[in-house]
């Protein structure tokens, strides 16, 4: 019998809470997502601090707090500063009104060692079992600047006793080089899911027409358990393509404040993303409604 399909958490709770932050994994956990998603950078100290830009202008107060910090593009960077400056910083909705104009408050930003000691604390209190679903943002870059992040997250995981396939933790890149370091260099047990997007999105060295092919999902298929797809390909066709060479399939972003182009209410949404197509799990913003549909 299939398995009831996963509720994830996008970066936590983030249509109702600043994304990423401690408040936003909680609520997460509250509303009934069965994994939490969270992206982690390095900062220049070395410190893993859980964010989905590689800057901060768009999300946080940088700017008026870290003047003359910027880059030549005007950008202020995660890697430019220490754990000690940016722990001062606040997260509030995106400055540029993506994916819809959302009004909560400032947050705090909070390392990957304090979202995994918040989510095991909740685990024991309520007895549930949420899982991280942890986003490796651009390791290609981070390996220009001389960082290696898939290194420095596999350590964390590893002091917080997280290294086996059983264990509550998946691993998600768009880059497929990671992936294959860490299955195939670090010999890592953990489940691994490789991220497609599109080319013109640019975020790894990769052909994403490519990968979504019944050989490149074969190719995926050696390294990875899972795929993640954002919502436009999030097809019956694919879907089938991905579970004839054993690869589980989840979809990104479903937001109950910004529908999928063609539906016009989450109940018709969503009967099609898991009735239609067959996915075994749904990245959302809003893990809330997601849990009502399906407990219905």
């Amino acid at each position: 019998m299939k398995s009831p399909p996963l509720i994830i958490g996008h970066r936590g709770a983030c249509g109702y809470a600043a994304e990423n932050t401690l408040a936003s994994a909680a609520l997460a956990h509250a509303q009934g997502a069965d994994l939490v998603e969270l992206d982690v950078i390095l900062s220049r100290d070395g410190e893993l601090v859980v964010c989905h830009d590689l800057y901060l202008d768009d999300l946080t107060d940088v700017s008026p707090r870290f003047p003359g910090r910027a880059r030549a593009d005007g950008l202020t960077y995660i890697l430019d500063l220490d754990w000690t400056e940016l722990c001062t910083l606040r997260v509030g909705p995106r400055h540029d009104g993506t994916p819809a104009p959302r009004v909560f408050p400032p947050q705090p930003l909070a390392t990957l060692d304090q979202h995994l000691g918040q989510l095991a604390t909740l685990n024991d209190s309520t007895g549930r079992r949420v899982e991280l679903y942890l986003e490796l943002k651009s390791p290609a870059w981070h390996a220009d600047a001389g960082r290696d992040l898939c290194a420095a997250a596999l350590a964390c995981l590893t002091r917080h006793n997280l290294t086996r396939a059983t264990d509550p933790v998946i691993v998600e890149s768009f880059d497929p080089a990671a992936l294959k370091r860490l299955r195939f260099e670090f010999k890592s047990k953990l489940r691994l899911t490789q991220l497609i997007g599109e080319n013109a999105w640019r975020e790894a060295d990769c052909d994403c027409d490519i990968m979504r092919t019944p050989s490149g999902l074969r190719d995926i298929a050696t390294y990875a358990q899972a795929v993640a797809t954002n919502l436009d390909h999030a097809t019956a066709p694919f879907v089938r393509a991905a579970h004839a060479v054993g690869l589980d399939v989840h979809a990104y972003t479903f937001r109950a404040d910004a529908l999928p182009a063609g539906f016009v209410t989450t109940e018709t949404a969503l009967h099609f993303l898991f009735n239609e197509t067959g996915l075994d799990g749904l990245f959302t913003d809003q893990p809330d409604v997601v849990a009502r549909f399906l407990r219905r």
